[in-house]
């Protein structure tokens, strides 16, 4: 056996570059189809309501009458939109899912 024919039956490194990239795009497609079928999943499901009025104002989100601030299920916390970001109000929703009261 020659030389020649010794290097000519090894992979080079540019194979093994090669079969990488493929694995890695292989990997990413199965990734996407996966992302693919949660999204329809979830676009089917007949559960998820998008049409959510978000509120625009600070009295929207917090009205100033309590009892319908505590019937509102959704939880909701309003906080300052810069620095440490501390929270302004919330609502008994959101006390409940957090464990933790307004004034704490």
């Amino acid at each position: 056996m020659t030389a020649a024919t010794a290097t000519a039956n090894q992979p080079t490194l540019k194979s093994y570059q090669l079969v990488a990239k493929l694995k890695h795009k292989m990997h990413r497609r199965r990734i996407r189809k996966a992302e693919a079928k949660l999204l329809k999943e979830v676009l089917d499901d007949a559960t998820v309501d998008t049409n959510v009025d978000v509120p625009k104002t600070l009295r929207d989100a917090l009205p100033d009458d309590m009892e319908i601030r505590t019937s509102d299920n959704r939880a909701i916390v309003v906080t300052e939109c810069t620095g440490k970001f501390n929270m302004i109000g919330c609502n008994q929703a959101w006390e409940n899912l957090c464990g933790y009261a307004e004034s704490e």
